[in-house]
This record gives structure tokens, C-alpha cells and sequence, in this order.
């Protein structure tokens, strides 16, 4: 039933306004966060504010269920007329008309006989496919969404289905989506049979292996003979059509590559410019080690969005991305992923669409030089000042701690300065009667710099002298695609020098030169983040997209939160601060996926929280040797990082409890089964400003 509206005299236009602002940026987890966070509005003035959004700008696809929820929310009241004009306005886009018909007919059905006297049968066929079209070009970038795209479909009634899958291969084909991507679930929906014959078209006309595969995989699972028939004649005219003109892989895309950050990570990424004028984007971000680290695609983008990701990424990553035919950057792409597959690991979920997409494009050798040229400290010296170098490259925080102690005595401050005289008293040496002089080691050990003792330190350690040849030869190819033959011959001349003595290296040293250097400016306090502090990075939409992120994930089913549970999320939210924080002093290859570290950043939250509760203070001690297994077991990382970033979480935690929870008004400690509706769904902590 629709909300009435006992408008407070603190519920202003402008606070509704900002309501309806935040619901479209940081969307409710369920209908308990949409409950609470809509209660303040006024009910009139969030109608309007919403009916002005829809005139104003486009509706995206993403927005429309959001749009749904609030009306049936808040009710038509006496905005059904605009709906109405909504609808009929040929001036809009055909999403905020079908937007506008969807929450119109939802609410009162009896309004169908006056919008069929308002449209032609087209505009009413295109507004109706709308949200269907919406759903099948998302399939591209997650394949769930045919699911959903067969569920609506069905729902239909069927003399409408084939004017509809004409209108949506329409959709499609302007889209670039290939057949075989976008019909699958279609294909394997027994409510959709009647369709078969017009999809095994679409697949005809595609004619490529994909389709082949697609059309063989169905026939297996076909009962009706009829429909076998079908199928199999398909698979006939194809198999032979490919045997007389193979059809080749398309090479119709854009490609960008960055070079490698400090931790050895690199991005690829893919344009494909569809009929429509919109454009696909695949986005995959890799390890020097061979390894897949995430991805994901992008659809229904304009053509600069792939210059503007590269430009966002370069700045977050410190490089730079050159652009190149896709196929010169396939092989990248192929090794990095057959590396991932032989290595034991697997492909993460969110990365396969992206695989996906691109396994489509043809792929050209890629081809370096041999390594040739003589190696100097000045020409390594101009190339590491180039932009794709960043602020430089740098050993590890995880690097670091196994040069044996050698950090340890980098941070230390250095004295300056002569002795007090009571010190210098103390320290003076009796007269000796014998002259003695230091010995020759302790002469050499004394002049040795430091960045030479942390480079033979770390020589020991098989795996950084790997990174760093891996890192150099990712460059050389890098340079290749650049078309810079000599960069990329000295790229290879430099891997080349650390895998043939790493210590001794002229790479080693300017790279262990820039890590002492970053030191003493961690150690002077210039650079000096506390553990767990959010950073430069990591701003504050971020924190609010995770901490809804969280709700989402742990809390959803939760429609009267107490403050047992505010106490978790507080926790949650500041530990996958403090893991994200921590984790980026790592090498990359060591980083767990972020469903992990939100997994590992709940489970601590929880086991501090109860601990708090019980002993009415934190007793790390206790936590610690469990929270490091926890955390081991959780985000699958080694001992050594687990006990890093355990430590790192509880202690934020105990700073937080002490410095927030103690003068929080809301006192969950001191109320833990109270009703905290409220400050729950607020986007922000009540203590918020302790983060600001």
C-alpha cells in the first residue's frame, strides 16, 4: 500500500531531492533499506523529483527497477496524467517511455485501453521491447541476464513472441552481439520452443564455429523430433558451407595495453564499435606472472568511454596505454590465461565474460627482437623516466620483509649531530697502548650503499628476480606494439642482466635505489599512511559503494537491524578498508579476489564484535592467532600475509572501538538488541566524521 505522506516541517524539497539523489547512486540492498531511507521524504515531492528525472535525462537501464520500486512505493497520487504524457512523448527515449508504462500499467492495468489509443502498434511494439532489448544486450557482459531475458519473454502472450524476437534481433544485430551469445538461454527454454526456427536463422547467418558448437550442444539435448530435424538440417548447411569458405575470426576491434605498475600488473583493453553506434568494451587486467587477476565487459558505451578508462586506469596505475590493432595484443591475452590454467589457478567468474568476448578476435603473432645492445645505467636511467614507468618502479612491502631485517635498518633514523658531552664522556674509548685499525670487512661493509645491501639481500629469493625479468620483458613487448624496436631491444637486454645476476644488475640497482628512496620518505613521514587508513585511492564513493556492497552480501535478509548488527557492519566496513590498504603494500600476484577480502573483513568483524561483547574490551592477544588462520583459510594467502593483514585488521579495529564507538551516540555496546533501523541504513556511520 502507498506511503502517506505525514510530512515533517524538517522534510524539505531539497532533503527529498537529496534522498532520491542517493537511492539512484548508492541503490537500496532490499525493501527494509528502500523503507527507511524513503521514510523522511515527502511522498508529493519525491513524485515530482522523480517524474523531473525522468523528463530531464535518460533513464539507464540499471535505473529501471529502482524507478519501479519507489513508485509502488510512494503510489501514482495524482501523477498518473504525467505518466501518461511520459509515455506518449515521442521527444524522449524509448526507455523513459517504457519506464513511465511499466510503472503505470503495474499500478493500475486499467490504463492499457488508453496508451493503445495513445501509441501506433510500432511505438507500442518498441516500447514493450524495450526492456527485453535492455536485457539482451547486458547479456554480453553477464550471461545471467539470458535468464532473465527467457523468463520475460515467456511471460508474453505468444502471438505477440515473433513480432517481439524480430524487434530484439534488431536490437541485436545493431549491437554486434553475435547469435550465439545473445539466444542460448532462449534456445534452452522449453516455454520458448516455437522460437527455434527463427533463432537457428540467426545462428545460419552467423555461420562460424561458435554457432556450430551452439547448435550441437542443443541437438543433444532435443526430445522433439521435429525440432531435431531442424537443428540437424542447420548443422549440415553449416558444416558444409565451412568446409568450402572458412569463416575466420573477426580482427574488427581496438585495443589499448598500459604498461606494467610497480607490483607488476598490466590492462588490456577492447573496443568494438557496433552498427548502432554504441560501443563494446572488454576490460581485463593481468599479472606479469601469467596470470588473470579480473575483468569484465562494458555494452551500450559511447566511443570515447575506452579513452576515458584508459585515462582513469593510467592515473590510478601510474602508466600509460598505447593503442593497437586487438590481434597485436591477443597473445598477451592467450598466454596470461593459458599461464593461469597451467599455474593451478583458476579464471575468476567476472574475468570469463571477457575471455569470452575477446576469444572472438584474431590473434598475430607476437615477435621480439633478440636482446642485443649494450646495457648502461643512463640509457636504463631515460627509459624508467618514461610516463609508462610511472613514479617509478619499486620492490614490495612483502619484498621487503624477507631482505632479511634490511628494511628494518633503511627506516631506522639516521644521527646527525655531535654527542651531548655526558654521551661523549660515556662513549669515549680508554687510551689504548696498541693502535688498531678496522679491518678491510668492516671497512667494506661500512661503505656499502644501501640500496646494494637491500639488492643482495633480496638476490636470494628466486620469485622477485622472476617479477622483475617479467616485468622488463613485458615492457619489450609493450615497446614492440609500439613499434620502438629499440626500446624494446633494451627492455630485453635489461630482463636478460637481472635473470644472469640479479644483485649485481643495472635494473636491480635503479629499482632498489627508488625503493630506499620511497623508504626514507615512508620513514621521514612524507608519504606515512596509518595501516588501514583509506589513502589517496580509495575515496569516499568507494567506501559508501562498499559498505552497501556489504548490506547487500550479509545483511540482506535483515529487516529490523539491531545494534548487534550495526557493530558488524561498522567492523566489516573499516576491516575491508584496512585489508584493501594493507594489501596494496603487496606484491599483486598475492592479492585474493575482493569477494574475499569482503568475506575475510566480515568474519573478523564478527569474531571482534563478539569478543568485545563479551569482555567489554578488546583482547587482541586472544584474537589474533585465530583471526591469522581465519584469515589464511578465507582469502587463500600465505601465512606471513595473513599475520600482516590480521594484525593490521584487529588493530584498526581497537582504534576504531576506542576512538568512535566510545563517544557514538548511538551506544551499540551499551544497547546491543536496540532497534537501529535507522542509523543502519543511513549510508554513513553516525561517527562518520571521524573518517573525514
Amino acid at each position: 500500500m502507498p506511503r502517506r505522506d505525514n510530512k515533517p516541517s524538517w522534510a524539505s524539497a531539497a532533503r527529498t531531492q537529496q534522498i532520491i539523489a542517493d537511492l539512484f547512486v548508492h541503490p537500496p540492498v532490499s525493501q527494509a533499506d528502500l523503507v527507511h531511507r524513503l521514510g523522511v521524504a515527502s511522498v508529493v515531492d519525491a513524485r515530482k523529483c522523480l517524474l523531473d528525472r525522468m523528463r530531464s535525462g535518460k533513464v539507464e537501464s540499471t535505473d529501471v527497477e529502482l524507478y519501479g520500486d519507489l513508485f509502488h512505493m510512494l503510489g501514482l497520487g495524482g501523477e498518473a496524467e504525467s505518466l501518461v504524457g511520459l509515455v506518449s512523448d515521442q521527444q524522449l527515449d524509448l526507455r523513459t517511455r517504457s519506464c513511465a508504462m511499466g510503472i503505470l500499467l503495474s499500478e493500475d492495468a486499467s490504463f492499457a485501453p488508453r496508451l493503445q489509443e495513445e501509441l501506433s502498434p510500432d511505438e507500442m511494439l518498441q516500447i514493450i521491447a524495450q526492456p527485453l532489448s535492455d536485457a539482451l544486450i547486458r547479456i554480453e557482459s553477464d550471461p545471467a541476464e539470458g535468464e532473465g531475458l527467457a523468463s520475460m519473454l515467456s511471460a508474453i502472450p505468444s502471438d505477440m513472441i515473433p513480432m517481439l524476437f524480430a524487434e530484439l534481433d534488431r536490437w541485436r544485430v545493431g549491437a554486434g552481439i553475435p547469435a550465439s551469445v545473445a539466444y542460448e538461454a532462449l534456445l534452452r527454454n522449453e516455454l520458448l520452443t516455437g522460437l527455434l526456427p527463427n533463432i537457428v536463422e540467426t545462428l545460419l547467418t552467423q555461420g562460424d564455429e561458435d554457432a556450430v558448437s551452439l547448435l550441437e550442444s542443443i541437438r543433444a539435448e532435443q526430445k522433439e523430433k521435429s525440432q531435431q530435424r531442424i537443428v540437424q538440417g542447420a548443422l549440415l548447411r553449416l558444416r558444409t558451407r565451412l568446409l568450402d569458405q572458412p569463416v575466420g575470426k573477426s580482427i574488427s576491434a581496438t585495443g589499448y595495453v598500459s604498461g606494467c605498475d610497480t607490483l607488476g600488473c598490466f590492462v588490456v583493453v577492447a573496443r568494438r564499435n557496433n552498427p548502432d553506434q554504441t560501443t563494446t568494451l572488454a576490460v581485463l587486467c593481468l599479472h606479469v606472472s601469467g596470470e588473470v587477476r579480473s575483468g569484465y565487459v562494458l555494452t551500450g558505451q559511447t566511443d570515447e568511454r575506452a579513452r576515458s578508462l584508459c585515462e582513469e586506469v593510467a592515473s590510478e596505475s601510474g602508466t600509460r596505454f598505447i593503442e593497437a590493432p586487438i590481434a597485436k595484443l591477443m597473445p598477451l591475452i592467450e598466454g596470461a590465461a593459458e599461464r593461469t590454467l597451467m599455474n593451478g589457478r583458476s579464471v575468476p567468474v567476472e574475468a570469463l565474460t571477457a575471455l569470452r568476448f575477446l576469444s572472438r578476435f584474431a590473434s598475430e603473432p607476437l615477435v621480439l627482437p633478440e636482446a642485443t645492445g649494450k646495457l648502461t645505467l643512463t640509457a636504463l636511467r631515460s627509459l624508467l623516466s618514461r610516463p609508462e614507468f610511472g613514479d617509478g618502479w619499486r620492490f614490495t612491502q612483502s619484498e621487503l620483509e624477507l631482505a632479511s631485517g634490511t628494511s628494518d635498518s633503511l627506516l631506522r633514523p639516521r644521527k646527525t649531530g655531535k654527542l651531548s658531552d655526558s654521551k661523549a664522556a660515556k662513549s669515549t674509548p680508554k687510551p689504548a697502548t696498541k693502535k688498531t685499525t678496522p679491518t678491510p670487512e668492516l671497512e667494506t661493509k661500512k661503505a656499502t650503499p644501501q640500496w646494494q645491501l637491500l639488492a643482495s639481500a633480496l638476490g636470494q629469493h628466486k620469485a622477485t628476480k622472476q617479477r622483475l625479468a617479467q616485468m622488463m620483458r613485458h615492457m619489450a613487448s609493450y615497446y614492440i606494439i609500439a613499434g620502438e624496436l629499440e626500446l624494446s631491444k633494451l627492455c630485453l637486454v635489461a630482463a636478460t642482466d637481472v635473470e644472469r645476476d640479479f644483485a649485481k644488475s643495472r635494473l636491480t640497482q635503479l629499482v632498489a635505489q627508488q625503493t630506499v628512496k620511497w623508504m626514507t620518505h615512508m620513514a621521514d613521514g612524507v608519504l606515512m599512511q596509518g595501516l588501514g587508513d583509506s589513502g589517496p585511492t580509495l575515496i569516499r564513493a568507494d567506501r559508501l559503494s562498499w559498505r552497501q556492497q556489504l548490506k547487500s552480501r550479509f545483511f540482506a535478509g535483515v529487516e529490523r537491524p539491531t545494534a548487534h548488527d550495526l557493530l558488524a557492519l561498522d567492523y566489516a566496513d573499516e576491516a575491508l578498508a584496512t585489508i584493501v590498504a594493507t594489501l596494496s603494500c603487496a606484491p599483486s600476484e598475492e592479492w585474493p579476489r575482493f569477494e574475499l577480502q569482503q568475506q575475510a573483513a566480515f568474519e573478523l568483524a564478527v569474531a571482534f564484535r563478539d569478543q568485545l561483547i563479551r569482555q567489554r574490551g578488546p583482547s587482541l592477544s586472544r584474537l589474533l592467532s585465530q583471526s591469522s588462520r581465519l584469515v589464511e583459510q578465507t582469502m587463500k594467502v600465505s601465512r606471513s600475509l595473513a599475520s600482516l593483514l590480521s594484525s593490521a585488521v584487529l588493530t584498526r579495529l581497537a582504534g576504531f572501538a576506542s576512538d568512535v564507538c566510545a563517544g557514538c551516540r548511538v551506544d551499540c555496546l551499551g544497547h546491543v538488541h536496540s532497534d537501529v533501523s535507522k542509523e543502519f541504513f543511513s549510508l554513513e556511520h553516525p561517527g562518520s566524521a571521524w573518517k573525514k
